[in-house]
């Protein structure tokens, strides 16, 4: 078995793992990374500004969309 079919494998043995927010270090979905946020900024549907609130330093970490070539993907 090549290591993307057990990448494969362990996502599908563990769904209720995917992006849980109680996990120390979260199991990703696919296209997504980690990052910290510090400030939480709500729009409408139109995108307009509704609302802003700053992040307290332990629910700062957050869970992104992201593409190859972002650089929340690229391992340092």
């Amino acid at each position: 078995m090549s290591w993307i079919e057990k990448l494969y494998q362990t996502y599908e043995n563990n769904p209720g793992s995917i992006a849980n927010p109680n996990d120390t270090i979260p199991l990703l979905p696919v296209f997504h990374g980690m990052q910290n946020a510090h400030i939480h900024v709500v729009l409408d549907v139109n995108g307009n500004f509704k609302d802003a609130s700053v992040i307290m330093r332990d629910d700062s970490p957050t869970i992104l969309p992201a593409t190859e070539a972002s650089p929340l993907c690229q391992y340092k």
